[in-house]
């Protein structure tokens, strides 16, 4: 395994393949999201949006109730549950007798939804971009083309009722694209997200009602490959 430090082992965040307000901020232009250890499993709280809007795709108001309500709660419920089983593992709290895989079962679930929503909003871009470079080759070893990645990742969108994910897997260097129906299925040991697409009737409702068709495609323009680039880098670089 080659030399990896902590901030790139956060970029890559909880290689998952792992109704609480808060205020959000704008990041500066220009910065990644997940630059460094600003994951919320690290800190505590929200990674700021990198855009409040995505015009074409995106409104505001659809992102901030996405941002806030959703990936803000699955953190908080995440805080939670995490506080309460380490002081059990502790012997601080009476151990929750038959709750205690349920609670074990969600705090993995509501982390892979935080991860998962992390990787999702640090992908939107408001320009189009297109893959250059390292990540392109490995697309186009992986699926024959860019436009092969594209079609298998929308039938795996399309499919799904919970996440379509382009996972690197760090045994067999391999690419992946995923169906997940919930934040704790149908992912892969091993595999880092490097594309989320939230395909929950949450992310996209107040914008597209019920076309979760027209919200698949329209992703594909206004995905930041710039970002995709930089956790590929990362995600090889623990190989």
């Amino acid at each position: 395994m080659k030399n990896v430090n902590r901030r790139n082992m956060m970029r890559i965040g909880g290689a998952v393949i792992a109704g609480t307000s808060f205020n959000t901020q704008t990041a500066s232009a220009g910065e990644s999201a997940l630059a460094d250890d600003r994951s919320g499993l690290s800190t505590g709280s929200p990674v700021p949006l990198k855009v409040k809007a995505v015009p074409g795709f995106l409104s505001e108001q659809q992102i901030d109730v996405h941002h806030r309500a959703h990936y803000g709660g699955a953190l908080g419920r995440y805080k939670d549950l995490n506080q309460t089983l380490r002081a059990v593992t502790r012997g601080q709290e009476p151990h929750p007798g038959a709750a205690f895989g349920a609670m074990v079962r969600d705090r993995a679930s509501k982390a892979n939804s935080v991860v998962l929503h992390e990787v999702y909003f640090d992908g939107l871009s408001v320009q189009r971009t297109n893959p250059q470079g390292d990540v392109a080759a490995a697309i186009e070893s992986s699926f024959g083309s860019v436009m092969n990645w594209a079609a298998d990742f929308a039938a795996c969108a399309r499919s799904a009722s919970g996440w379509a994910i382009l996972a690197l897997h760090t045994v067999n260097g391999q690419l992946f694209n995923l169906a997940s129906d919930e934040h704790a299925t149908n992912l892969m040991w091993g595999g880092v997200p490097l594309v989320a697409l939230d395909v929950y009737e949450h992310a996209y409702y107040l914008d597209y009602l019920n076309d979760k068709g027209t919200y698949i495609d329209r992703f594909f323009e206004h995905l930041d490959w710039h970002a995709v680039e930089t956790r590929h880098a990362d995600a090889v670089a623990v190989q």
